[in-house]
């Protein structure tokens, strides 16, 4: 996690002090580093150096990522991405729908990574009901309103709209609205969208379409869910 050091405003006098009690604190950190990490030769001011390096740079030009397919790993390949990106100072939403199960993972983490990344949990406890989605299409189309207002605000870098696709394949959302989104994303934010079955059309809007082909999955060897792994 990043973080910032301000200075204080203080007359000569005190300013002398806190620059001796600077150098004093500076040079036990080094020696300090250079103790546990004899190898690398650290020191407080190129900690700051590698810390100014990697401040935010703002995208030159945000796509559209779509992960589909049949196959585990959209999530995960989307919060991998999200990880990166968080840790180049980019903000990150994490916008999940039909997920109102939980806590994951990557929500106990994201309170660790906070304000860099943030998870935004859409959906009802259980499975969509699909003998009746009324209930589930409000929930998901208030959730939509939610992600189109972020979206269009620019507070993200990077926004990820996990299993958008899957709302939609249960028609939850409608198709219309999931490329006006793509159409109404500001130029410097990447957006990142999940689910299977991923329709033509959206595929022709997007800039890059990854398909996760299940080949092999344990799940058919008896082996359940597992905490730090599915959830």
């Amino acid at each position: 996690m990043l973080f910032s050091l301000t200075k204080p405003l203080l007359d000569p006098v005190q300013l002398n002090c806190y620059s001796r009690q600077r150098s004093f604190y500076n040079t036990v950190f080094s020696q300090s580093c250079l103790y546990f990490f004899p190898a690398t030769g650290l020191t407080l001011k190129s900690i700051f150096r590698f810390q100014e390096k990697d401040k935010k740079m703002p995208l030159e030009r945000g796509c559209v990522q779509i992960y589909t397919g049949n196959g585990k790993g959209k999530t995960t390949a989307s919060l991998g991405l999200a990880l990166r990106a968080a840790g180049r100072g980019l903000k990150v939403c994490v916008f999940q729908f039909i997920k109102g199960g939980g806590p994951y993972g990557e929500h106990l983490i994201a309170e660790r990574l906070a304000p860099l990344l943030t998870i935004i949990q859409t959906g009802r406890p259980g499975w969509v009901n699909t003998k009746d989605i009324s209930a589930d299409r409000q929930v998901a189309q208030e959730a939509l309103v939610q992600a189109r207002s972020l979206l269009i605000s620019g507070q993200y870098d990077l926004l990820v709209l996990d299993e958008i696709i899957g709302a939609l394949g249960f028609g939850l959302v409608d198709l219309e609205q999931v490329l006006e989104l793509i159409a109404l994303k500001p130029n410097q934010v990447e957006l990142v969208l999940t689910g299977r079955n991923a329709p033509e059309k959206l595929i022709e809007a997007a800039d890059l379409v990854t398909e996760m082909r299940e080949i092999k999955h344990y799940f058919k060897a008896g082996i359940p869910a597992r905490t730090g792994i599915e959830m």
